[in-house]
């Protein structure tokens, strides 16, 4: 979300949209990924299972030029608003 924010310049929103991957030592469960990309970690010998809802989520409140824009992890319940 940091790298979508600061190098890809994306909206707070759309970078916490983003599919997200989580690592539990060898086992790996993320939201869907595009095919492309499971096929790639598949050949590598890291198989992703499905998310099974994990307890954290992200939140963020940008400050731009135009003011402060929020957003949310649509995984979870809650909403950030930005002024």
């Amino acid at each position: 979300m940091i790298i979508a924010l600061l190098d890809w310049r994306m909206k707070p929103q759309d970078a916490i949209a983003l599919p997200n991957l989580v690592a539990h030592g060898d086992n790996y469960s993320a939201d869907p990924f595009p095919t492309a990309i499971t096929t790639g970690l598949a050949a590598k010998r890291m198989a992703l299972q499905t998310s099974k809802g994990e307890e954290s989520g992200l939140q963020a409140i940008v400050r731009g030029s135009n003011g402060y824009e929020g957003g949310a992890d649509p995984r979870r319940e809650g909403i950030a608003r930005g002024f």
